[in-house]
């Protein structure tokens, strides 16, 4: 199962991949040290955009439309909506606002 292992928030996305490895270094998080579906989560500091780091250097990008900010409690869902290929940030925010909703949810 497809893991969040630490959250970086304020991060300069601008940086890609090195400067994210650095970031996480600077932390004690080795990128390429992660097993398989370990991430590591890049939240900018307005909160409109992240970015997922791999092992193997794997990268995902994802900015809100209309530059929203990220629903931050949908966060904890993001494994169950990325697969490695595909990803859907809609998904985990449906579990989040299902969780808050509770029974009052319908489809």
């Amino acid at each position: 199962m497809s893991q969040i292992v630490e959250v970086f928030p304020n991060s300069d996305l601008r940086s890609g991949h090195p400067g994210l490895t650095r970031l996480a270094l600077k932390h004690k998080r080795n990128p390429e040290a992660l097993g398989t579906a370990k991430w590591l989560f890049f939240l900018n500091r307005k909160q409109t955009a992240f970015k997922l780091l791999g092992a193997g250097g794997v990268l995902v990008h994802w900015r809100a439309p209309e530059n929203r900010r990220v629903d931050v409690a949908a966060i904890r869902y993001i494994p169950e909506c990325f697969d490695g290929k595909s990803f859907d940030f809609n998904i985990a925010v449906k579990h989040s606002l299902r969780e808050q909703l509770g029974k009052r949810w319908s489809e």
